[in-house]
């Protein structure tokens, strides 16, 4: 009995960390959990957390499995499949079907749960340990394989100038890329950059804000990126 139960509450871990973090990428950065915001804000806190009881709920489901079938033989190779199969189909794959289908009820429901287990990585100085792992944003060995990716023609200049143009463009006056419209979910004055623009959008939860030169869209403004990026393609 104990380790039916086990194995049930490891997937149901399991299950929990994979829709979360499908939801997790879907939403970022427009979160909408009030003051749990500087939380989910926490990247690397997040992942750690999403991986570190994964890697639990993996082991523990393992050893459960284990512990139904040691009467029969070849029992620690069945215990083998067998997991791989249901963490792989009900712990990771369902899951996150069910979070891209149905994002914001996945979102609510996962919520407390997963902050739950985000306090007990805090607890357990996993998160911290995390930080301290990933000071820097990219290791040597992240930047030596996306210069070997480019090299190797996995990584296209066009893809290249586009990703330059757009870490350009954020420190642009925001004023040149408003357009004539109504809405937003505040008004900005002075001169902000795009990026001054872009936080206020984080906070505020929104994709609109108003300037004194008309609104800045999100959305508006990516395609733009995207089609002066084709343009010097052209």
């Amino acid at each position: 009995m104990k380790y039916a139960l086990t194995l049930l509450l490891s997937l149901l871990i399991s299950a929990l960390m994979s829709s979360f973090e499908m939801v997790y990428v879907r939403k970022a950065p427009f979160f909408n959990a009030g003051r749990l915001d500087d939380l989910l804000h926490d990247r690397t806190g997040v992942l750690a957390t999403v991986l570190f009881w994964n890697t639990v709920a993996l082991v523990f489901g393992s050893i459960s499995l284990y512990g139904l079938l040691s009467g029969y033989p070849g029992a620690i190779v069945w215990a083998g499949v067998l997991a791989a199969v249901l963490f792989a189909v009900v712990g990771d794959f369902l899951p996150k079907l069910a979070a891209i289908l149905y994002l914001e009820k996945v979102f609510r429901i996962d919520l407390y749960p997963f902050v739950l287990f985000y306090y007990l990585s805090q607890a357990l100085l996993i998160t911290a340990l995390a930080r301290r792992i990933l000071q820097s944003r990219y290791t040597r060995e992240e930047v030596v394989d996306m210069i070997m990716a480019y090299l190797r023609g996995k990584v296209s200049e066009e893809d290249l100038r586009f990703a330059s143009r757009t870490i350009g463009s954020i420190y642009e006056p925001a004023s040149k890329y408003a357009v004539k419209g109504d809405g937003g979910c505040r008004y900005v004055e002075g001169e902000p950059t795009v990026l001054d623009v872009l936080r206020m959008m984080r906070e505020g939860k929104c994709t609109r804000v108003r300037l004194k030169e008309g609104v800045f869209d999100l959305h508006g403004y990516l395609k733009v990126l995207v089609r002066e990026s084709l343009a010097e393609v052209e």
